[in-house]
């Protein structure tokens, strides 16, 4: 990755999930500098374009939760990454509970 662009995303701060959070300095870097670059997001979409549900005409039928967003992100990068996500985004109770269900509704998503 360049460098003026790793300086430039790294400062930046949102809003969502919680007020302060580095989704580039906190999730997407080291995501990609552990988990394989580019390749850890095309594997995230083919593990969602394989297993998240779909209407007849392929739209998904709803938007992934935060437990299955970890979940799914955890298998694309073949390791779980809730520590991670924990120190990210900060883990709300209600997170815990819909990641195991994530597990128990996509068990061919492994990590």
């Amino acid at each position: 990755m360049p460098r003026a662009s790793y300086r430039r995303f790294t400062g930046n701060a949102d809003d969502f999930p919680r007020r302060g959070t580095r989704w580039f300095r906190d999730w997407f870097y080291p995501l990609w500098r552990d988990c394989g670059q580019a390749a850890v997001m095309a594997r995230f979409f083919r593990l969602l374009a394989e297993h998240f549900p779909r209407d007849s005409d392929g739209t998904y039928m709803r938007r992934m939760n935060w437990g299955e967003y970890v979940h799914f992100t955890s298998g694309a990068a073949a390791a779980d990454l809730s520590g991670q996500a924990a120190h990210a985004f900060g883990w709300p109770r209600e997170w815990t509970g819909q990641l195991e269900r994530a597990r128990e509704q996509f068990p061919g998503i492994t990590y």
